[in-house]
C-alpha cells in the first residue's frame, strides 16, 4: 500500500499556502478557508541522478549477481583532520578553512555540502572537548566561526542529552538539559550572525534547533532569510525538510510538496534533486524499523531513482544485510562510503557486512574508522572488541598460548617482570600484563622489548591510544631506533592519522629499518601533505 502511496504522490497536485499565523502548508486539496497567498505547485516527474560511477547502474538492479569486490581502503578522514586540528588548539588554521569555505560557497553555491561536512566536525558529545572550544571563542571573540564551531558542538550536545526516544518518553531531566544546551547554542548562532549574516551554516543551525523544540515557526524564518541569501541552497533546505517528517508531527505530502517546489533551483545546485527522495526515503525507513525488509527495498530504489543520496544506500545495505545478501549490502555500502566518507555509522554497517563474510581484516578497518569517528559509541566498541578476539597481532608469536602463569616472580627485576607479563597476555589476563610492564619499564626504562610488548597488550585491550605515550618515552631514552617509529606508524594508522604514520614511517626508513620502506610506499597512497 505505502509503495502505491509514494508512486501516486510522484503525480499528485500540490497546493502552498501561508495561513494567518503565517505558516506555510502543503496539500493535495486547497484550503478550506481564505488565505494570504494559494500555488499550485507542478508535479515533479522523479529525477534520476547522473550516474558517473560504473558500479551505480548495478547497485540500482535488484537481483543483478555481484561478484565480491575489493577492499576500498579509506583514506584520510577530513573530519578527523578537523578535530585534530581543534585538540591542537590551531584556531587560527581553522578560522582560516571554514572563512575560505563560506567563500566558496558564496561564488558556488553546489559548494554548501562541504560547507556542512567541516562543521558537522564539531558534532561532538564528549565534555572534555567544552573547554577547548570556550578557549577558541576565548581567542578570537570577533571571528564568527568561533561561535558557529561552538554552537555545532552545543547543538550536538543537546540532542545527546535528549536521546532517541519519543518526547512523552523523555524524562523531564533530559529535556531540561537538552534545552539547556540549545540556549547556549543559540546565544552561539546569534553572536556569529551579528559578525557574519551572510554564514549559511548559522541558518542551518537555527532550523536543527527549532525542529528539537517544536518552534516550526522560527525554523522557516530561519529558511527563508537563509533562501532571500542563497536562492539556490541545498543544506538549509535539507534542515527544513527533516522538520516536515511525520516522526516530528509533519507528513509524507508535505515534504513531498516542499521538495517539488525547490526543484526550480536545482540546474544552480544539483544536490537539490536529493530532497526528492527524502520522502521515499522515510517511507523505507519506517518500514525498515518495522521488519518489512523486501517493503523497505522497493522504497528504497523508489528513493535511489530519485535522488542516490548515500544515507539511501547505507540504508539499502542494512536492508540488504538483515535479508542476508550480504553481497549486494556490500556494493550498496561500499557506494555510501564513497559519497559521504566520515559518516561513522557507514563504517559500522560495512564492518558487520564484511565480518558476516569473514573477511575480519577489512571488518576491523572499518570498525577503526568508525571507532575514531565516534569514539563513545557502544555497538562500535563492542563489535571492535569482537574483532579484537579475532584479530592477528603481528606479535602474535611473541607470546606462546595457554602459557601457565608463575606466581613467583621478582618484582624488582625487570625481565622476571617481563617474562611474568608474557605468561599473563598468553592467557589474555592483558590489563595485569600491562601493570607488570608499567613496573619493569620504571626499573629499565630504554629495553624495546618491554614497550613492543605493552603495545600488544593495550592494542588487545583496544586502548590503541594510549600507546603512543609509551613509544614517545621510548624515544626520548632511543631517538635514533627505527623500530620503535615503526611501531608508533602502525599505532598511528589504527587511530586513522595517516599523516602521521606516514611521517613516523619515512623516518623509521631513513633510519633503514627492516620493512619501512614498504609501509611508507603503502601509506603514501592513504595521506596527502
Amino acid at each position: 500500500m505505502f509503495m502505491l502511496a509514494v508512486s501516486s504522490l510522484a503525480q499528485a497536485q500540490v497546493y502552498q499556502w501561508v495561513d494567518e499565523s503565517g505558516q506555510r502548508h502543503f496539500s493535495d486539496r486547497p484550503p478550506q478557508k481564505n488565505v494570504s497567498s494559494l500555488k499550485k505547485m507542478e508535479s515533479a516527474k522523479p529525477t534520476q541522478a547522473p550516474r558517473n560511477r560504473p558500479s551505480l547502474a548495478e547497485t540500482t538492479q535488484p537481483g543483478t549477481v555481484v561478484t565480491r569486490v575489493n577492499y576500498n581502503h579509506p583514506g584520510s578522514s577530513e573530519s578527523l583532520k578537523i578535530r585534530r586540528m581543534l585538540e591542537a588548539r590551531n584556531f587560527s588554521q581553522l578560522n582560516d578553512l571554514l572563512s575560505r569555505l563560506q567563500v566558496t560557497v558564496q561564488s558556488d553555491i553546489s559548494q554548501d555540502v562541504e560547507l556542512q561536512a567541516a562543521y558537522r566536525a564539531f558534532w561532538l558529545s564528549e565534555s572534555h572537548w567544552e573547554t577547548i572550544f570556550d578557549d577558541w571563542v576565548a581567542l578570537f571573540p570577533d571571528t564568527y566561526t568561533s561561535y558557529l564551531a561552538r554552537a555545532s558542538y552545543r547543538i550536538s550536545r543537546a540532542w545527546d542529552a535528549r536521546g532517541g526516544a519519543y518526547i512523552d518518553k523523555t524524562p523531564q531531566e533530559n529535556i531540561d538539559s537538552m534545552k539547556h544546551w540549545l540556549a547556549l547554542a543559540n546565544s552561539d548562532v546569534e553572536l556569529g550572525l551579528s559578525l557574519e549574516p551572510q554564514a549559511l551554516w548559522a541558518y542551518c543551525l537555527q532550523i536543527n534547533a527549532a525542529k528539537a523544540t517544536g518552534q516550526y515557526i522560527v525554523a522557516q524564518e530561519a529558511l527563508e532569510v537563509a533562501n532571500d541569501r542563497y536562492p539556490a541552497n541545498y543544506i538549509a533546505r535539507k534542515f527544513y525538510l527533516e522538520t516536515l517528517d511525520p516522526k516530528w508531527g509533519g507528513s509524507v505530502i508535505s515534504m513531498l510538496g516542499f521538495a517539488q517546489g525547490a526543484q526550480a533551483q536545482a540546474n544552480r545546485n544539483p544536490n537539490i534533486r536529493r530532497l526528492l527522495e527524502y520522502t521515499a526515503y522515510e517511507a523505507g525507513r519506517m518500514s525498515y524499523i518495522n521488519g518489512e525488509y523486501e517493503k523497505a527495498l522497493e522504497l528504497l530504489d523508489v528513493a535511489i531513482e530519485r535522488g542516490s543520496d548515500a544515507r539511501t544506500f547505507h540504508l539499502r545495505a542494512k536492508t540488504y544485510r538483515r535479508l542476508n545478501n550480504l553481497e549486494r549490502a556490500l556494493k550498496d555500502a561500499n557506494t555510501a562510503i564513497d559519497q559521504e566518507e566520515d559518516n561513522s555509522s557507514y563504517f559500522l554497517t560495512r564492518a558487520r557486512i564484511y565480518a558476516g563474510l569473514k573477511h575480519y581484516d577489512q571488518a576491523f578497518k572499518d570498525v577503526e574508522r568508525a571507532s575514531a569517528l565516534d569514539p563513545d559509541h557502544e555497538p562500535t566498541e563492542r563489535l571492535r572488541q569482537s574483532l579484537l578476539a579475532i584479530a592477528r597481532h603481528p606479535d602474535s608469536e611473541f607470546f606462546e598460548p595457554n602459557t601457565p602463569v608463575s606466581s613467583e616472580v621478582d618484582t624488582q627485576d625487570p625481565a622476571s617482570l617481563f617474562n611474568f607479563a608474557k605468561q599473563l597476555i598468553a592467557n589474555k589476563k592483558f590489563a595485569e600484563a600491562r601493570d607488570a610492564l608499567d613496573k619493569a619499564i620504571s626499573l629499565s626504562p630504554a629495553t624495546f622489548d618491554y614497550y613492543k610488548a605493552v603495545d600488544y597488550a593495550l592494542f588487545k585491550m583496544g586502548k590503541t591510544q594510549d600507546i603512543l605515550e609509551y613509544w614517545a618515552r621510548y624515544l626520548s631514552y632511543n631517538p635514533d631506533d627505527g623500530r620503535a617509529y615503526l611501531e608508533r606508524s602502525g599505532t598511528h594508522y589504527h587511530l586513522q592519522d595517516f599523516a602521521a604514520a606516514k611521517k613516523d614511517a619515512k623516518r623509521a626508513a631513513e633510519l633503514g629499518t627492516k620493512g619501512a620502506a614498504k609501509a611508507y610506499k603503502q601509506l603514501q597512497a592513504l595521506s596527502s601533505g
